[in-house]
Order: structure tokens, then C-alpha cells, then sequence
């Protein structure tokens, strides 16, 4: 995965995505943030730029239960045998579920980078670094 420069992280995520005026078939997530999320189709669908869509996300991790309504607008799309479609998400009822499912991936991410900073630390550097009194 190539480095991009962008405001909000953006996370991997799997969950099954229905957005019924672009395809009769649901969509399967590929990442999403807290602005804007990734689509991909399995067939080729057309979809206007200026129109805003629907988006019923449920996610397959336990932890987000609930089906998020989002509202997005598509900013790019890339159609081969499938079609993948990057939307930009505005102010949806959705809204501050995928808020606290972002605050959760990052509250993940920061106990992960604690847990390496002790696992790649060895004994004597944690040893050394502590002041005894």
C-alpha cells in the first residue's frame, strides 16, 4: 500500500455496502475515514459526480453492530471489470456511528504502538531508563 498524503486517516475496513441507485448488488468496502470511503462493485456501474448517494454500510467486525446510513458524493471512480468508487462523506444520520468506529480504529492503532514500543524495547534499555529512588 502507497503512502497518500491526506487530512483524515484512512483505514482499512471490510463490511458490505448497499447503495441501490448505483447497483442492484452490494458493494464491498475497502477503507474508509472519518471524510470520505472506498467501494468497490463487482460489476461496472455509471454514477453521476454531482449526485449524492445513499450508503447502508454494516461492517463484519463485532464491534459496530448497527448499519450506518451515510451520505456520500463520488469524487473519482475506476471501472475495469469491477467498478471502485472513492466517495466523499458529508453530514449523514450515520454520522456519529462512523465517528465513534474511527475513534475506536484509533484508540486500537495507539494501544498497538504501545504494546511494540515495549516488545522492541529490550530489558536493559527498559531497565536503564527507569530512575530508581
Amino acid at each position: 500500500m502507497h503512502n497518500e498524503k491526506r487530512r483524515q486517516p484512512r483505514f482499512s475496513a471490510i463490511g458490505r455496502v448497499e447503495a441501490d441507485d448505483i447497483c442492484v448488488f452490494p458493494g464491498t468496502l475497502v477503507n474508509i475515514s472519518s471524510t470520505g470511503c472506498r467501494i468497490r462493485f463487482p460489476i461496472q456501474v455509471t454514477i453521476d459526480k454531482e449526485k449524492e448517494y445513499e450508503l447502508k454500510v454494516k461492517f463484519s467486525q463485532n464491534s459496530v453492530t448497527k448499519e450506518m446510513l451515510l451520505i456520500g458524493q463520488p469524487v473519482y471512480a475506476k471501472n475495469e471489470i469491477a467498478s471502485e468508487i472513492g466517495f466523499k462523506l458529508l453530514r449523514s444520520p450515520g454520522s456519529r456511528i462512523l465517528e465513534s468506529y474511527i475513534e475506536s480504529f484509533m484508540m486500537e492503532i495507539a494501544m498497538e504502538q504501545d504494546d511494540c514500543f515495549v516488545e522492541n524495547t529490550s530489558y536493559a534499555e527498559l531497565n536503564a531508563s527507569c530512575q530508581y529512588q
